[in-house]
């Protein structure tokens, strides 16, 4: 691949990973919603089945945010070594610290939900 194609490659997938984000971030404020307005009122069953729908969608979404990440970091590194003239860093950290917070997001919005249900707003 030529430098263009990596650079458009590695801007590609830094998009899918915004979008990728945003995603997250409606699932993650519509679960906060349901917890607030609603927390109190649902019976253990449905708590069990809203608490694993949000962490198996929100798995998802970083898993795949990760993945995008990592390929546009690599078409980027690829494309800087082939470059003569490209001098701006690359930082390859970027994914796992994304995927860090994203997941401490998932423990403190499950934690949020037991405070709701338990009276500790």
């Amino acid at each position: 691949m030529t430098e263009a194609e990596l650079m458009s490659l590695g801007q590609e997938a830094w998009s899918n990973v915004l979008a990728l984000t945003a995603l997250y971030l409606s699932v993650l404020t519509g679960y906060l919603v349901v917890a607030y307005s609603v927390g109190k009122k649902l019976t253990s069953r449905q708590v069990l089945i809203i608490n694993s729908f949000f962490v198996i969608v929100a798995l998802f979404l970083i898993a795949a945010q990760g993945g995008f990440a990592q390929l546009a970091i690599e078409a980027e590194l690829e494309a800087k070594e082939m470059s003569s003239w490209r001098t701006s860093p690359v930082y390859p950290f970027i994914p796992y610290t994304l995927g860090t917070f994203y997941i401490l997001f998932v423990f403190v919005s499950l934690k949020f939900m037991r405070d709701t249900r338990n009276g500790k707003e």
